[in-house]
Order: structure tokens, then C-alpha cells, then sequence
């Protein structure tokens, strides 16, 4: 007889034992939704916070569904470009959001420009700043990036580029921040950034 799953137990949400016997969480579109681009998702071993996980990935395989039926217009990105949690997916839920769209055209433009130079700048490892996870990103990684963003153009310095940047991940974690407190830390690493003129 198969178990009943804890009230407010999010759809498509899954568990699996592992070696170590703890419990580790997935979430996993189903079978007859092959079309969707939503990947299988690790969510952690901690229950509460892959709940709020589960529940931001049937969010947007729900806006998937509504787009694919034709009942809703693609008003924004329909998924994360990276995993939840990652920095891809802070700009994404920054651009997906009230906040973001209520800002005037010129405004979102900027938004964007800075937030792609971010997301796209190559570390030393070799990977996009987009794929680094929130919690790995401290206040002096920040001022790093701004330093290297203004040093980095092809026709010199460039620090009203970089500036724009660093704004603009600012405002991104605080609004995330706001929607997942659960999942964006608290600290925004980018508040403190002395921005050069």
C-alpha cells in the first residue's frame, strides 16, 4: 500500500533515500509533459526548503502549461537559465517579477544590459558568474567583480558600465530576496560596492 504523502506535499515533488540514510528531494516534471524544457531538479535534504523549491518549479512548469495552450502571452522568461539558487535564476525571478515590470522601457533595458554582463562574465574556473549559487557569493567577490567589469572593456575602462552592473544586481537581490526569503540570503553582497565614477 503506498504511503500518503504529508499535507501541503508540493505536485511532482519526490523523495529518495539515500546511502548516507538521510532523505534527499527532487522534483520532476511528469511523463506525458516531455515537451517541457523544465529539467529534473535537485532540491536538497532540508524538507522545508524543498518545499519552496518544488513549489517555484510548479510555478513555472504552470506558466509553461498556460503558454503552451495559448492562454497566456510569454510576458517574461518562461523558466531560470540556470538551477534555483544560482545567479541565473536571481535574475530571472528579478525578471519575472511586479517589480521589474513595472519600470518604464529604458529603464528594463538597462536592467537587462547590466544584469547579461553579470550573469556572463567568465571566472578564472572557467564558468559564467550566472551559474555561482548565491550563498557562495561574499561582499569581496562582489567588489571584485565590479573591479574586473570596469577594467574588462575592449576600449579601456569602462565604470559607468560597471556601475549600471553593480545596480543593477542590487535591486535584482533585494526584490528576490523579498519573493524567497527562504531561498536568496539576506545579505546582499552588493549593497556595500563602492561604485566608481
Amino acid at each position: 500500500m503506498r504511503r500518503a504523502k504529508p499535507k501541503g506535499w508540493p505536485r511532482y515533488m519526490q523523495a529518495a533515500k539515500l546511502k548516507s540514510g538521510a532523505t534527499a528531494y527532487y522534483w520532476n516534471k511528469p511523463s506525458w509533459a516531455a515537451a517541457c524544457p523544465l529539467p529534473r531538479e535537485a532540491l536538497g535534504e532540508d524538507y522545508a526548503i524543498a518545499i519552496v523549491k518544488a513549489r517555484v518549479c510548479n510555478d513555472v512548469f504552470d506558466a509553461w502549461r498556460r503558454r503552451a495552450r495559448g492562454l497566456e502571452q510569454a510576458d517574461g522568461p518562461e523558466r531560470p537559465a540556470g538551477r534555483i539558487g544560482t545567479v541565473d535564476w536571481l535574475i530571472w525571478v528579478f525578471q519575472s517579477s511586479e517589480k521589474y515590470r513595472k519600470c518604464d522601457a529604458g529603464t528594463r533595458a538597462n536592467y537587462d544590459a547590466g544584469l547579461a554582463l553579470v550573469a556572463n562574465f567568465v571566472r578564472k574556473s572557467g564558468r559564467r558568474f550566472g551559474e555561482t549559487a548565491l550563498a557562495e557569493i561574499a561582499p569581496r567577490h562582489a567588489d571584485q567583480l565590479h573591479e574586473r567589469l570596469v577594467h574588462g572593456g575592449k576600449t579601456g575602462s569602462r565604470p559607468t558600465t560597471a556601475g549600471h552592473a553593480m545596480r543593477a544586481m542590487r535591486r535584482a537581490w533585494n526584490v528576490a530576496a523579498r519573493i524567497h526569503p527562504k531561498l536568496v540570503p539576506e545579505a546582499n553582497p552588493f549593497a556595500g560596492v563602492e561604485i566608481a565614477s
